[in-house]
């Protein structure tokens, strides 16, 4: 639902602060719109089948276009926030369903900028890079926000518990991964260092 709630959210800017640029934003998002109904169609079917052997389906997929196409729908993010991506080139094809995974890092970006709402000026950064043996990519999504409190880094990954209010919660993005084949942790906060940074990993064979 984030997709659709976030292109709906980014026409009605659009329409009040540059009505003359309306048009093209109209097209995209309405296609945005349509692709994730689609996308929520196709898991509500699985849902349905949840005894059964509903399942990510892994193939081989481009993590740079993926993270790309989820930072595309977060375009007119709020002014005081800027998102870097920062990917090292030709990054290995890692083995994931591109739903789930857009779905995780939808998320994971929503979290970072919600944790950096009230702040004058925050940055939320993407890393992605391989490991040494090019068997993994990592992504890391940290930012500037106030940081985690000291009582919730032991149940973030608990069903139900959330650091926003609108999400599926991190226990679902936790989920997300390990059914990719990979995983997710907390970054430990250094003494000094500000912020959140979320790290996760994927295979590539």
């Amino acid at each position: 639902m984030t997709p659709i709630q976030l292109s709906a959210q980014r026409l009605h800017r659009r329409y009040h602060k540059n009505p003359g640029d309306f048009p093209n934003l109209l097209e995209q998002c309405t296609e945005t719109i349509i692709t994730e109904v689609n996308g929520l169609r196709h898991l509500l079917d699985e849902f349905s089948q949840l005894a059964s052997d509903a399942s990510p389906r892994n193939i081989y997929s481009c993590l740079n276009e993926i993270i790309e196409a989820t930072i595309d729908v977060f375009a007119e993010s709020p002014h005081n926030i800027e998102v870097r991506m920062h990917a090292t080139a030709h990054l290995p094809a890692v083995l994931a369903d591109r739903k789930y995974l857009k779905r995780a890092f939808l998320n994971l970006i929503q979290n970072g900028l919600e944790s950096m709402a009230e702040i004058p000026q925050g940055i939320l950064t993407i890393h992605a890079f391989p490991s040494t043996d090019r068997s993994k990519v990592f992504v890391r999504f940290s930012d500037t926000g106030p940081g985690i409190p000291a009582d919730t880094p032991s149940k973030l990954f608990t069903p139900n518990v959330s650091t926003k209010k609108d999400g599926m919660g991190l226990a679902v993005v936790k989920k997300i991964m390990i059914d990719l084949g990979g995983d997710i942790r907390l970054e430990e906060t250094q003494v000094g260092q500000i912020g959140t940074t979320f790290s996760l990993w994927l295979k590539t064979e």
